[in-house]
């Protein structure tokens, strides 16, 4: 059997106290080759030292190492796109502190296999010590642009994709966008290629301290997104995607279109006096949860999405 190869596209910053544990599980990923190449964000600890040091030890998996300085993880990892090879038939995001189940790689190129583009999934949170802490939500409605347009369902660390996503977002490589695998479900969507959710989880997420960006859960987490939506959060974000988006409005479809056209009018246009209720339920822009699709709706009431 050949195995194919996937390319890993990892950031990396202050990561000494983890990275050895996933890069070490990426290594040992079951029924296929893996070339890692790796940007480091201007570490400040013994991250980069490591990472020669896995250069050395395995020179067919270690490709290039970049050395950049945006201290932006989405910076770091979209810029990945104009520095590394568009022939591979799969790449992978990999974050520098998760843990990998020895087939996640092989689980999502099968899905992949099954005529989808994108694949993506829950996560099992763990502590510092890989203790379970429970798991990311689990969505129950597909992947769709409805919801792409308001909402980001998985993180980057679980995605893996085939050789048509990586084209349509090499183009974007030095945009400036709120997380970047929001923007690669976005797009993917708005062009209608694929996208398999899977809610069965194939790695660790861990959480700690230094997490640029942990799990999304709990009450805690709901109360910080509600006032960052009161404090224009949604807005700017929203405001970002739709300059995006309209970068790549000849690769939409007549439907997407009109479904992206009449939310910048309900977000232009709604208030506390003309919401319009039917527009908004039929065009059927959407969050995953009851609690999301009225945050969704009071934002764009109060004029903050």
């Amino acid at each position: 059997m050949i195995k194919k190869t996937v390319a890993i596209l990892m950031a990396t910053y202050n990561g000494e106290k983890y990275i050895s544990k996933q890069i070490d599980s990426i290594l040992d990923q079951k029924e296929v080759n893996v070339h890692l190449y790796i940007s480091d964000d201007s570490s400040e600890d013994n991250t980069v030292n490591i990472i020669e040091e896995y250069k050395l030890k395995f020179p067919d998996n270690f490709k290039k190492l970049f050395h950049v300085k945006f201290r932006s993880p989405s910076k770091n990892f979209l810029s990945l796109f104009a520095k590394i090879p568009d022939t591979y038939d799969y790449y992978a995001f990999s974050d520098q502190d998760d843990v990998w189940f020895e087939n996640k790689l092989k689980n999502s190129i099968n899905k992949i296999n099954e005529n989808y583009d994108l694949y993506c999934g829950r996560t099992e949170n763990v502590n510092e010590d890989l203790v379970t802490l429970g798991y990311s939500p689990l969505f129950k409605n597909g992947p769709d642009f409805r919801n792409a347009l308001v909402q980001s369902i998985a993180g980057s660390n679980t995605m893996v994709f085939n050789n048509k996503i990586f084209n349509l977002i090499k183009p974007s490589f030095n945009f400036n966008v709120p997380m970047h695998d929001w923007w690669i479900y976005i797009l993917t969507t708005f062009v209608n290629y694929k996208v398999y959710y899977d809610p069965i989880p194939q790695l660790f997420y861990r959480q700690h301290q230094n997490n640029f960006n942990g799990s999304n859960t709990g009450l805690r987490n709901l109360i910080k997104r509600i006032i960052s939506g009161l404090k224009g959060e949604y807005k700017k974000n929203n405001n970002i995607n739709e300059k995006n988006i309209l970068e790549f409005i000849d690769y939409g479809t007549k439907e997407n279109l009109k479904i992206f056209y009449r939310f910048q009018n309900l977000r232009k246009n709604s208030n506390v006096l003309n919401f319009d209720t039917e527009e908004f339920r039929k065009y059927g822009v959407y969050r995953q949860t009851l609690t999301g699709n009225i945050m969704l709706k009071l934002s764009l009431i109060l004029k903050k999405a």
